[in-house]
Order: C-alpha cells, then structure tokens, then sequence
C-alpha cells in the first residue's frame, strides 16, 4: 500500500491533469509528473485522499489534505457530468476485474486467497463509486452476487490493509476489508 508521501504525490499530480483527463476518453490516465505514480482514475483518487485522509495526522498535514479536498471538489463541481460518466465507466471496468479475481479463486482457493489483500481493493473503489447516481440498479445488483460469492468463503477477522488506514474503513460499510477468503 502506498505511504501517505506518496499518496499525497499522486493526488497533486492528479489535481493537475484532472480537467483534461475527465474530458478524455481515457479511463486510466497515465500522469505526466511521473511514471512511477498510479494511473489516474476517479476510484484511484477516491482511494487515495481517503488513505491521505485517515495518515494526516500534524497540523500542517490537515491543512494540506483540506487544501487538496477543496481543489477536487471545485474539480468535482465544475465537471460534474464529465466525473459521473468516467465513474460508471470505471464502476463497469472494476466490477469486471473484481469478477475475474474471484473466478481465479473459485478455480484455485489455495493460490488465489493470499491474493486478496491486494485484490479487494477493487471491491473497495466499488464501494467509493457506489456514491454517484450513474451506477445503475442493476450494476449495483451484479455487485451484491459478488458479494455473495465472497460471503461463501468469507472467514471473519483481522484487517487485511495497514492498521493506520482501518479507522476510514469501518467494518459496516467495508466489511470485506475486515477478514479473507479460505484457502
């Protein structure tokens, strides 16, 4: 998992291009600061202001996060259509890569399930997606099944991410982040 640096890294890079990236038909944006950062997406900056988030702890590091949250949020207003129609499109590719990882461990429960931990994380950009009204009902239906098939093999317990970060993923609402899957 990235380290708050990085995260704040990524996000400042992502504010700068985030315009011209909503506008483009590209769903995961490669940023020009850097190769080494994330590929920019509406999920990817979901997740990584809510790490950033939960890391900011001095003083100077809140008002930092404050200052980033309200960049994206005039971002976020003044291209309000722009960001639905990439987060449904992102909700669509995500769902599909959440699907895929659970076909593999139905196949192979005893190599896939030490995978989880870096897998789930497209559960939980689905999860920070869900938020907008361009996911369809039945979109958010096909997730449920998934949920479904997790809850079959579903073992209860531990935090599967960093401790620092498990207090903004509070086990109601990101429930598959506080257990794993049987192997």
């Amino acid at each position: 998992m990235p380290t708050r640096s990085q995260d704040f890294t990524f996000i400042e890079a992502a504010l700068e291009e985030l315009e011209t990236y909503l506008l483009s038909d590209v769903l995961y944006w490669p940023l020009h600061s850097s190769s080494r950062l994330p590929m920019l997406s509406i999920g990817g900056i979901l997740l990584g202001m809510r790490r950033l988030h939960a890391r900011s702890k001095s003083p100077e590091e809140r008002t930092q996060m404050e200052d980033l949250e309200r960049q994206l949020e005039a971002i976020h207003a003044k291209w309000r259509t722009a960001w639905q129609r990439k987060a449904k499109r992102e909700y669509l590719a995500r769902v599909n890569l959440w699907k895929n990882y659970l076909e593999d461990y139905s196949q192979a429960p005893d190599s896939q399930s030490d995978l989880y931990p870096q897998q789930v994380q497209w559960r939980v950009i689905l999860q920070l997606l869900l938020q907008y009204p361009s996911i369809s009902m039945e979109e958010i239906e096909f997730l449920r099944e998934l949920d479904t098939i997790v809850k079959s093999s579903w073992l209860s317990g531990g935090f599967v991410w960093e401790p620092d970060v498990e207090a903004i993923f509070p086990e109601p609402e990101y429930w598959f982040l506080h257990g794993r899957l049987k192997s």
